[in-house]
């Protein structure tokens, strides 16, 4: 065993290494997405108005930091179309609460988790908060403040996921 230890040599892994061209996270041996779904099937003024989500997957590890959320809004009510507030769509949060094993890890926004999304979406670069804006309602028009920015509206009877 002395021998082993004794004519090994140091060396970083991967992610830590400062050398150009060698291979980075050897260890990743496979990479797949999953999908999950909320246990209702709708949310709305008329319904249930708190959604839950049951993040796990039993077959491997999920990296929260490329979670997204995938909705589809509907314009049911009326003759004219529905004009998001934002083209970034965290205005239809309020709250979000996040539990690992039952224990409250982060209580955001309590009830105003877009306003906050807002405001912190506004420290983002330019090209930034508009692939956010792409990603979400789309946007029309626009000054380099990012403080007029307006959500492409939803048309009457129609919807956007």
């Amino acid at each position: 065993m002395e021998s082993i230890i004794a004519s090994g040599s140091d060396f970083l892994c991967g992610p830590l290494s400062y050398d150009v061209l060698n291979d980075q996270a050897s260890y990743v041996t496979g990479r797949r997405n999953c999908q999950i779904f909320a246990s209702v099937p709708e949310a709305g003024p008329s319904s249930v108005k708190s959604v839950k989500f049951n993040i796990a997957d039993p077959n491997g590890f999920i990296d929260l930091s490329t979670l997204c959320f995938s909705w589809t809004v509907r314009e049911n009510g009326g003759l004219l179309p529905l004009q998001p507030l934002t083209a970034i769509p965290h205005n239809y949060w309020g709250r979000m609460i996040i539990r690992c094993s039952s224990a409250l890890v982060e209580d955001l926004g309590g009830g105003h988790l877009g306003r906050t999304e807002e405001m912190f979406s506004r420290f983002l670069s330019q090209a930034k908060r508009e692939n956010a804006m792409v990603m979400g309602h789309g946007w029309t028009g626009g000054s380099q403040a990012g403080n007029n920015h307006k959500a492409r509206p939803i048309v009457a009877h129609g919807e956007k996921k």
